[in-house]
């Protein structure tokens, strides 16, 4: 089955807040051994639940994102959605103009689950816990990851490497580009998550949450 391209967020959606959370799909801890002691805490894979608040939109706003999220209520349909609250690294929140540098480096390797060298980018990067990259990868790269930094580093020798989370999943490819500049992923709006909340002043906050998909 084939699925149309991912809508963008429309400038309209303005926030009031917004939340991205792990959202594990199996939970193969913590173990309890006898005593009470808690040994094995690995939860398995997770996927990003994103909840989002608009601030009180007037009408025109208001059409706009309702109309936009009538067109993800069919099979399917999905967005580009990111963490508003850090769209570039802490580090950078203007971006990387000041280091001469697009935003985007290749994935070089891999290490274990967490671990992932970047290289193509520049010496004065700095990352941050919090910051986010994504690549896509999977056959063709169809699939896209987002990952969030656990540990602060910095560039040097042209790579850099980075404790990630959620686990890397397999299908990752040597030479995929990885984005730095407001790092996305597909999302699909959760059925009956949406929410109008009106104003006597005839504007209107809207609020609805998506999970992450891999398709």
């Amino acid at each position: 089955m084939s699925f149309p391209d991912p809508l963008t967020i429309p400038v309209e959606l303005r926030l009031e807040s917004m939340l991205l959370q792990p959202k594990f799909l199996t939970q193969n801890g913590p173990s309890i051994e006898r005593g009470g002691a808690a040994y094995d805490a690995d939860y398995g894979p997770a996927l990003w639940l994103g909840t989002w608040q608009t601030d009180y939109l007037d009408p025109w706003e208001h059409g706009v994102v309702r109309g936009w999220l009538d067109e993800l209520c069919t099979v399917g349909a999905r967005f580009w959605g990111y963490d508003a609250l850090r769209p570039y690294p802490h580090r950078h929140p203007s971006g990387f103009a000041a280091l001469g540098w697009s935003g985007t480096g290749t994935l070089q390797s891999v290490t274990g689950s967490r671990f992932a060298t970047i290289g193509g980018v520049p010496n004065g990067l700095q990352m941050a816990p919090g910051d986010y990259v994504c690549w896509d990868y999977g056959d063709g790269g169809a699939k896209r990851a987002l990952h969030r930094v656990s540990r602060a580093a910095n560039a040097g020798g042209g790579a850099i490497t980075l404790r990630l989370f959620p686990d890397i999943r397999p299908g990752w490819t040597v030479g995929a580009a990885v984005y730095f500049a407001v790092p996305t992923a597909r999302f699909v709006v959760q059925k009956d998550s949406r929410t109008e909340d009106a104003a006597p002043n005839r504007r209107v906050r809207i609020g609805f949450s998506a999970l992450q998909s891999t398709l």
